[in-house]
C-alpha cells in the first residue's frame, strides 16, 4: 500500500540524482572542449561509426573523439533511466513529466548537432549550435532536478518579488547566452588569439574593430560582451540582497563570471594553452547551471 510520502521520496531521489547528472554532463562539456582544442574534431570522418567501426583502431585523436562519443553514449542512457523514474508514476509525470520532455527534445537536437559537426567538417554554426544546445540540455536537467526537489519538500508559496530582480535575473540570462555563442564562434573561427594582448586588443586600442565577420571584430565583441555581462550580473547580485531563495545563488554567479573572466585573460596571455580552454569551457558551463538556479528560483511555477 502506498503512502502520499513515497511519490515525494521518489521526487527526493530523482532530483539528486538530476544534480549528479549535471555534473556528468558539465565534465562532457569540457571534454568535447579537449576534442577540439586537440584538433581532434574529425578524427573520425564518419557519424555514427569511427571508419566504418564501432571500436575503431585508437591513436591520440581518435580516443578524444570516440571517448566524448562514448561518454555522450552513457548520457543518454542515464537520462532515460531518470526519465523512466519521472514518468512511471502519476504524480511525478504531473510536476516534472512535460520537463523530462523538453529535455529529451534538447538531447535529441544535441545528437544530431554532434552528428553535423562531422558531417560539414566542423562548421561554425554546427560547432557554436552544439555548444549551446549542450549547455542548454544541462540547464534543462537542473531545471527538472530543482522542480522535483521543489516537490519533495513542498516548498511553502514564494514571496512576491520586484520587478527589478526578475529583469536582472532575465537580463543576466540573455547575456549570458549571448556569450556563450560567442565563446563558440570564436572557437570554431580561430579568432580565439585575434587579439593578442589584454586589456588592448592592438597597442592601445581595446575595440579597434567591430562585426562579427572578421576574428578581430569577432573576438573584441566576446570581450565585450563579457564585460557586459559583469555588469550584469553585479546588478542581479546587488537586487538579489535581502531575497534569501536568491542572493547567495547570485553572489556565486558574480564570482563565477569574475573567475572566468580571469581565466579567458589567462587564454590570449598564454596563448590558448589546452587545459586554460578546457577550464574556460567548463567554467561557462557552470555559470550557465549558476544562473539556471537563479532563474529557477525567480521564475519556476509552485508545485502542489
Amino acid at each position: 500500500m502506498f503512502t502520499d510520502a513515497e511519490p515525494r521520496a521518489r521526487a527526493a531521489f530523482l532530483a539528486r540524482a538530476c544534480f549528479a547528472f549535471n555534473g556528468l554532463i558539465l565534465a562532457n562539456i569540457a571534454l568535447g572542449a579537449l576534442v577540439r582544442a586537440h584538433g581532434a574534431g574529425l578524427a573520425c570522418p564518419d557519424w555514427p561509426l569511427c571508419f566504418g567501426e564501432a571500436i575503431p583502431r585508437f591513436d591520440f585523436k581518435i580516443a578524444w573523439e570516440v571517448g566524448h562519443r562514448y561518454v555522450a553514449t552513457v548520457l543518454s542512457a542515464v537520462f532515460a533511466a531518470i526519465g523512466l523514474g519521472v514518468l512511471r508514476e502519476a504524480e511525478l509525470r504531473r510536476v516534472a513529466g512535460r520537463l523530462w520532455g523538453v529535455g529529451l527534445g534538447l538531447l535529441v537536437l544535441q545528437v544530431l548537432l554532434g552528428a553535423t559537426t562531422v558531417w560539414f567538417q566542423l562548421a561554425a554554426w554546427s560547432v557554436t549550435s552544439h555548444l549551446l544546445v549542450g549547455n542548454a540540455w544541462n540547464a534543462a536537467v537542473l531545471w527538472l532536478g530543482l522542480s522535483l526537489r521543489a516537490h519533495a519538500r513542498g516548498a511553502a508559496p514564494r514571496a512576491a518579488l520586484a520587478r527589478s530582480v526578475k529583469a536582472a535575473v532575465a537580463s543576466s540570462a540573455l547575456f549570458l547566452a549571448f556569450q556563450v555563442a560567442l565563446g563558440g564562434l570564436v572557437s570554431s573561427r580561430a579568432a580565439g588569439l585575434a587579439c593578442s594582448q589584454w586589456p588592448s586588443c592592438y597597442g592601445d586600442a581595446w575595440f579597434p574593430v567591430w562585426g562579427l565577420e572578421n576574428p578581430i571584430g569577432l573576438h573584441v565583441h566576446h570581450r565585450a560582451n563579457a564585460y557586459l555581462l559583469a555588469a550584469f550580473v553585479g546588478w542581479m547580485a546587488l537586487a538579489a540582497r535581502g531575497v534569501p531563495t536568491l542572493a547567495t545563488r547570485a553572489h556565486l554567479a558574480l564570482a563565477l563570471v569574475f573567475v572566468q573572466m580571469a581565466v579567458g585573460i589567462a587564454n590570449v596571455l598564454l596563448e590558448l594553452r589546452v587545459e586554460i580552454t578546457a577550464l574556460h569551457t567548463a567554467l561557462a558551463g557552470a555559470l550557465v547551471l549558476t544562473l539556471t538556479s537563479c532563474a529557477h528560483a525567480v521564475f519556476a511555477k509552485e508545485s502542489r
